[in-house]
């Protein structure tokens, strides 16, 4: 589902997929600009995986996504570094590409 919003969108490409956290921190040398990840993931959880995601670079932005409706996931994602939290059941390309995008400004703003 991810996949197939990134590829619609002809600017953004997918550099990497891995079907978990362990593999995921294979992935970084590849310098992704975003990641997008479940919370609930085989082995490390998507809150371990971006607090080292955010430990070994401040440059990617992480987005943590489930399908529970939890509001103790949103909480626990953000406390672990998340840049952003969304609900599958919302992912679009258009709300995706709306979270980066704000996510990139409110980054360029705290730069100035």
């Amino acid at each position: 589902m991810i996949r197939q919003a990134i590829a619609s969108t002809p600017a953004w490409q997918v550099a990497g997929e891995a079907e978990s956290g362990a593999e995921a921190l294979g992935k970084l040398d590849l310098h992704p600009d975003v990641v997008i990840m479940d919370v609930v993931m085989p082995g490390m959880n998507g809150l371990v995986v971006t607090r080292q995601i955010k430990s070994l670079t401040r440059d990617t932005l992480v987005i943590l996504t489930t399908a529970y409706q939890n509001h103790e996931f949103r909480t626990r994602s953000l406390e672990a570094g998340a840049d952003g939290f969304m609900l599958k059941d919302d992912l679009d390309v258009e709300t995706l590409r709306r979270i980066v995008n704000r996510i990139q400004v409110s980054n360029q703003e705290e730069e100035s």
